[in-house]
């Protein structure tokens, strides 16, 4: 089941994955530092989550990096998971014609 999920939305997979680990690799910082402003770490996420960033800091504006973490990795998550199915989408209306079998080639 998986690996069809995977075969069929590659690019939403791979923008979600790559997410996923940017908001872990921020997640991991927040937690060893122990500067009194840590917590402007978070800050990165707003070239991470662009748009949506804005939608989401008003929630989590005094949260702990924590509740951050959580709504940073759903969000921003779908938010990355949507344009990459988009882009698969995309690539399925305007298939590769050059790689039909039948085709002579000119």
């Amino acid at each position: 089941m998986l690996s069809a999920i995977i075969k069929r939305w590659p690019f939403a997979i791979v923008a979600f994955a790559i997410h996923s680990l940017l908001v872990l690799l921020l997640y991991l910082g927040w937690l060893s530092s122990a500067d009194i402003e840590r917590d402007m770490n978070w800050l990165w996420m707003v070239f991470v989550d662009f748009p949506i960033f804005f939608g989401y800091i008003r929630f989590v504006d005094g949260a702990s990096g924590h509740l951050f973490a959580l709504v940073a990795f759903v969000v921003g998550g779908a938010q990355w998971a949507v344009m990459g199915a988009c882009c698969d989408l995309l690539c399925r209306a305007f298939p590769d014609t050059s790689s039909l079998r039948g085709k002579p080639h000119i």
